[in-house]
């Protein structure tokens, strides 16, 4: 949690997991809570169903979303935001817009949710918009973050693209993504770790060149 003077309480966190896990965790906290006279919270919950379920809807799905997947998570996201405003209008009018502020991601979001209903409509599917998220960049960068805090700083790149490689070659050869092979035409790992080798060892010259 951090705490502001502009913004109020605010909370942060860098994985994707913790934030299908905090939606499910606020879901049932609004459940359990006592209800406010104006509905406020009852609504807040039905927000939140609607955004796990939109959710839900994209990890489930492929990297395309057939006819009916298209319309429900759309739908369900459009509630979702139609919700936040609402929320965000009774709290402006209260004197605490920073409950729910209005940020540009939302504007972002909208457009998301209109993309594959357009499309669906109009093709019969659309490209699930986790397509395009960069969930997986994050999670390379973490694991390779945590391997570079291993080795010695001396040859931290080399050494860490090294434990990287080992760490992926059982999944790439299980994927079929390479074949395990020392000779033939069959694409060489021998080959892959060479190409390995010249490129480390040429941004390691010129990483030495700068530092000189």
């Amino acid at each position: 949690m951090s705490y502001d003077d502009k913004t109020g309480k605010q909370g942060r966190w860098h994985k994707g997991a913790l934030t299908t896990n905090f939606c499910k965790w606020l879901l049932r906290l609004l459940k359990d809570l006592p209800q406010d006279d104006r509905g406020l919270l009852a609504l807040c919950r039905a927000g939140t169903a609607k955004l796990n379920a939109m959710f839900s809807c994209f990890f489930q799905g492929g990297f395309f979303l057939d006819k009916a997947e298209c319309l429900y998570s759309s739908s369900c996201g459009l509630e979702f935001l139609a919700t936040y405003c609402f929320m965000a209008q009774q709290m402006f009018d209260i004197g605490q817009p920073s409950l729910f502020p209005l940020y540009p991601k939302l504007h972002s979001m909208h457009h998301m949710m209109i993309r594959p209903r357009a499309e669906a409509l109009e093709f019969g599917f659309s490209q699930n918009p986790m397509s395009c998220s960069c969930q997986l960049d994050e999670d390379v960068i973490g694991r390779v973050s945590r391997l570079s805090r291993r080795v010695s700083i001396r040859t931290v790149m080399w050494r860490t693209l090294e434990r990287y490689l080992i760490g992926c070659f059982s999944v790439w050869k299980d994927c079929g993504l390479i074949r395990y092979k020392m000779c033939g035409k069959s694409v060489c790992w021998a080959r892959v770790r060479v190409l390995l080798v010249e490129a480390t060892t040429s941004t390691k010259l010129k990483c030495e060149e700068k530092h000189c």
